[in-house]
């Protein structure tokens, strides 16, 4: 059975946003934007949620202990209560039996009073004494009654007083002990007040940061979806020049061949008329080898279809430059652009969103053939180092374009000098 955490990879490719093949459109679209937000949302919230989890932990803890420690003291207060009434109970025997031993002491003593004058009674010589002790008994046991009832009475009030002293200590100290434990819930909601604000304001903003991701995928996938199909139309574009310049190859091709044919030809003529040296030195001569081969860095002169061709690209790119320049481009760009044969142009829709297009330019790598168009575009003229460029080449300039051959000094002396234009 496969965990829970080895399922998760497999969850990850099937993310939209993992996957750079699909196409995020749609259900796709919306499940990576979440994916987006949910990975920007949730470790925070799960941070602050951890923080006021621990900050409750540490309020229960405290609350615990304090709940403990006046459970402690309302037990002690359970025990003081307990023996407070074992010693008004024991009070309030110790009371009756002293009121009890009392009552007997007054009648053990008036009894023997009793005994001593009762014959002097019968005789009739008490003189009203037996009677008078009588009286006098009967009125000590009440007064001791009395005072034994005044005396428990008192004992019950003062254990009583007692009693209830303690209760109320009880209720007190139970009172305080549910106090304290809200004050402590109530600085713990304070600890975690902030926490749990900041926990809200994410929650809160995470429809705001939803639709803001939602947006730029979109963006990027507009973006990307633009620049597929405009590399599909440079690819297209590059076929078709490939495919221009494979029969521009054949086409010279056939003509070398049989321009070649026409040379054999010619030689065979010469061979046979005027003999192998003058065949051989006339060869030569026509094709610029042996002794007439030009010096080094220079070409030979292109052939009429290789100068038209190469005066073809020197046009084209005089044009381009002049489209590009008002563009905006600078002079690395656009020979950028000429290398490449297009150059893309960025600007936004009427919604605000940037867009991008491209400029089909023709491609001409040669720098000898740029540096030409270039100063044809900006100056309207050759410099003398391109015109040697292009003499290099193996083209022919003159009558062809306007080129600088010098400069005139001033008559008298007197001001700049004026150009020379061939």
């Amino acid at each position: 059975m496969r965990s829970r955490h080895a399922a998760r990879p497999r969850a990850r490719q099937l993310q939209p946003i993992y996957n750079p093949t699909q196409p995020l459109a749609g259900g796709p679209l919306k499940q990576a934007a979440n994916a987006l937000t949910n990975l920007e949302i949730r470790p925070q919230v799960s941070a602050l949620a951890r923080q006021i989890a621990a900050t409750n932990r540490q309020g229960q803890a405290v609350q615990d202990k304090t709940a403990g420690y006046f459970a402690q003291l309302g037990g002690q207060a359970q025990q003081a209560l307990t023996a407070q009434q074992g010693v008004s109970q024991r009070l309030n025997a110790a009371l009756q039996g002293i009121g009890s031993q009392t009552q007997q002491q007054i009648g053990d003593a008036g009894s023997a009073a009793q005994a001593q004058l009762a014959p002097l009674q019968q005789q009739g010589l008490d003189g009203g004494s037996f009677a008078q002790l009588a009286k006098e008994i009967a009125a000590q046991r009440a007064l001791a009654a009395t005072n034994a009832q005044t005396s428990q009475t008192y004992g019950a009030q003062q254990g009583a007083n007692f009693e209830g002293l303690t209760a109320n200590q009880i209720g007190t100290g139970a009172l305080r002990g549910q106090e304290r434990l809200g004050e402590i819930g109530n600085a713990t909601l304070a600890a975690t007040a902030e926490a749990r604000g900041r926990k809200a304001d994410l929650l809160a903003s995470r429809g705001s940061l939803f639709t803001k991701n939602l947006g730029a995928l979109r963006d990027s996938e507009r973006n990307y979806k633009l620049a597929v199909d405009t590399l599909g139309a440079n690819v297209q574009n590059n076929l078709l020049d490939a495919a221009s310049q494979r029969a521009s190859l054949k086409q010279q091709a056939h003509q070398f061949n049989i321009q070649q044919a026409l040379r054999d030809q010619q030689f065979q003529l010469d061979y046979s008329k005027y003999g192998l040296d003058i065949a051989r030195d006339n060869y030569q001569r026509a094709h610029g080898l042996g002794p007439y081969k030009p010096a080094a860095g220079l070409r030979r002169t292109l052939n009429p279809n290789q100068q038209n061709a190469a005066f073809g690209d020197i046009d084209s790119a005089t044009t381009a430059i002049r489209q590009l320049r008002d563009q905006g481009l600078g002079t690395s760009a656009i020979r950028q652009a000429l290398a490449n044969g297009y150059y893309p142009l960025y600007g936004k829709d009427a919604n605000g969103r940037r867009t991008m297009r491209t400029l089909s330019v023709p491609r001409v790598g040669d720098k000898a053939l740029v540096n030409a168009a270039m100063d044809l575009a900006i100056l309207g003229y050759l410099s003398p180092a391109n015109v040697k460029s292009l003499h290099r080449y193996g083209l022919k300039v003159g009558g062809r374009y306007r080129y600088l051959k010098g400069h005139r000094p001033p008559p008298g002396g007197v001001g700049p000098p004026s150009p020379v234009y061939g």
